[in-house]
């Protein structure tokens, strides 16, 4: 019995000193796999999830790309067949993504509902309480709400500045002008994704961001000699792309809040880790499974102005949809419907009193007066169009932010101008200057995004991506 005892206690004191080591370790590994700007784990992405991430991207990219370049032209168009009112236009497009968000829950919740109680025995079902058709979804709780609500109301308020800001400055310019003053766009969502998220560029990542705006601002001296601008067209189309900005921050903010972390903490969150900051700290690289382990050394790029807004709550960087459950594919589509839709509702709501106000009650002819019986149908349809574009547009800026960091959203932002400014000349039947400045300006602007596009590839296959840069940039 006493030997029994002994062994018992010696086996107890065995289990517990391998107990404690490996707690050791764990807490050591868990600290530093902690992603930047969150106290939650790390959890490994599913495979199929690190096999589209790519394709998740490109096709992102291309959706973002082809709908920002319709838009502008498309609401020239609208407002050049005597409709003067971006503001009024904006705020149909809102309202309408939002009800379309709507009518997607409602339309899934009734196929479900309808299927799990038509389908098997529906007596047994009746009687159980834990019926499937008897379960509320997680998009039928007022605390999956809350949280959407919550992740968004900041942005979609800012949003719908920008795009009433943006829609009312390109009718008082030309197309080619109003993306003339977006140049300086990407220098805001450098700065405020610093502040904010932490996410500050490395010495690359500002090379790429100089070339892009000298490419924007010699691209857009083309068209420099606008007969139409006027002192308001200028002030307003100078304060969309700051608002431009501070939007594709809050845009990564909301989804670092609503999507867990091996989603928007992938590879691409080191991108802008690289600097000399990170060189001097030391980190630890490569697990088993190729990817970057978090130094804990990396948690001093939380910069005070973050831990300062969080005390007042106004910022919180933690996955707040953890304790909804959901964790499957359609739980995350879910979610981007929900944020894009809820986003949107907000925007419509910062952007409706101005139209009302400056384009109704204050206007020398008010909306309503315009939409006659000869051109309803016209409006109707060219709305219609308007909104479905709009809410690809922003759906697509949702998966992106998603699965890039802040300046790869900004990069993007940048490389639309080439598009937007191919289809006004194309659509506006103009002509462009083949000038070497010119040409000058787009080499610029797609060589410094296809760079930044490399850098990002190398960082994603462990390699430095800093190596192909100028000895003068690597130090």
């Amino acid at each position: 019995g006493g030997a029994g005892t002994m062994m018992t206690t010696k086996g107890a004191s065995m289990r517990w000193s391998d107990f404690g080591e490996s707690t050791a370790e764990d807490l050591q590994a868990s600290a530093l796999e902690r992603p930047l700007l969150s106290r939650s784990a790390r959890r490994q992405p599913p495979p199929w999830f690190r096999k589209c991430r790519p394709l998740l991207l490109v096709a992102g990219s291309v959706v973002f790309l082809t709908t920002t370049s319709f838009i502008p032209v498309f609401n020239k168009r609208l407002f050049d067949r005597h409709f003067h009112y971006p503001l009024f236009t904006t705020s149909v497009y809102l309202l309408a993504c939002f009800l379309g968000g709507i009518f997607y829950f409602l339309s899934k919740w009734a196929w479900a509902r309808g299927l799990a109680h038509w389908c098997g025995d529906r007596e047994a079902q009746a009687a159980s309480p834990e019926a499937p058709w008897r379960r509320r979804p997680h998009y039928a709780t007022a605390r999956y709400w809350v949280a959407i609500v919550r992740a968004t109301w900041l942005l979609g308020v800012a949003f719908g500045l920008k795009l009433g800001l943006g829609n009312w400055g390109l009718d008082l310019v030309s197309v080619d002008y109003h993306v003339l003053f977006e140049c300086t766009a990407l220098l805001w969502v450098a700065l405020a994704g610093a502040l904010v998220l932490g996410e500050r560029p490395s010495r690359s990542s500002w090379a790429v961001i100089a070339a892009m705006v000298a490419g924007q601002v010699l691209l857009g001296l083309q068209f420099s000699s606008e007969p139409h601008a006027s002192l308001l067209g200028i002030t307003v189309n100078l304060l969309t792309p700051t608002l431009q900005g501070l939007c594709v921050v809050l845009t990564r903010y909301s989804a670092l809040l609503l999507f867990p972390d091996w989603i928007t903490k992938g590879n691409d969150d080191d991108d802008d880790d690289d600097g000399d900051e990170n060189e001097e700290d030391g980190r630890s690289h490569s697990n088993d499974d190729g990817r970057a382990i978090q130094h804990r050394s990396a948690r001093s790029h939380t910069s005070g102005a973050i831990r300062v807004w969080n005390v007042f709550g106004v910022l919180n960087l933690d996955c707040i949809m953890e304790d909804h459950g959901g964790e499957t594919f359609a739980f995350h589509v879910d979610t981007l419907v929900a944020f894009t839709s809820v986003k949107l509702l907000f925007s419509f709501l910062a952007c409706a009193p101005a139209s009302l106000l400056m384009e109704g009650f204050l206007s020398n002819q008010p909306f309503w007066t315009a939409i006659t019986g000869d051109n309803a149908g016209f409006l109707c349809w060219n709305l219609a169009i308007g909104s479905v574009v709009t809410f690809l547009l922003q759906a697509s800026l949702v998966l992106l932010a998603m699965i890039s960091v802040a300046l790869s959203l900004g990069v993007l932002s940048v490389v639309k101008i080439v598009p937007q400014l191919g289809a006004g000349i194309w659509f506006s039947r103009k002509t462009f200057a083949a000038t070497p400045m010119h040409v000058s300006g787009v080499a610029l602007i797609l060589g410094a995004s296809l760079a930044y596009a490399a850098i990002k590839v190398a960082a994603a296959s462990g390699t430095k991506a800093k190596r192909w840069w100028p000895a003068s940039l690597r130090e």
